[in-house]
């Protein structure tokens, strides 16, 4: 279910030529924005998740490579350079209710909607929007997914 959110959400994303617009958009919209609400972690309160996308790092120190013209093998034009290639670098999860909620509850939060147990939920200081929403991030490399979640109230 989780490739199938993040797919929906991709595609209707902005175009890579549009930065600015593809940030406000993956922190507007949830993957859990085109999903039905008849999941059991929706009873786990008014929680969601976003990606959290960076640029394609290409060189060994880490830094985005400059665009060359293959012609000349000079440096091309910053304006005629297509925008570095976005790749999902982790997730955040956002807890909208007053009340905060302990690692805990995110991590079952993210267990039951996505299958996701990752082994570091790093808790952020800062809120999500307009000074709402509690957040915690993850990234991939240390997450597992598997194929069917186990939620309370459902077999396994």
């Amino acid at each position: 279910m989780l490739e199938q959110a993040l797919d929906a959400l991709l595609a209707a994303a902005p175009p890579l030529a549009y930065p600015r617009a593809r940030e406000l958009y993956f922190r507007k919209f949830s993957l859990e924005h085109n999903l039905g609400s008849d999941h059991p972690a929706d009873g786990l309160g008014n929680i969601s998740t976003f990606v959290r996308m960076a640029a394609r790092q290409s060189s060994a120190e880490g830094a985005v490579e400059s665009p060359v013209d293959p012609a000349s093998g000079a440096p091309a034009d910053a304006a005629d350079a297509e925008p570095p290639e976005p790749v999902l670098e982790g997730f955040s999860v956002v807890n909208w209710d007053e009340n905060p909620i302990d690692l805990h509850g995110f991590a079952g939060y993210l267990a039951c909607r996505w299958d996701l147990h990752p082994s570091t939920l790093d808790p952020s200081h800062e809120t999500w929007f307009r000074g709402r929403g509690q957040v915690a991030h993850f990234y991939l490399p240390e997450m597992a997914i598997r194929s069917t979640p186990p939620c309370e109230g459902q077999e396994q």
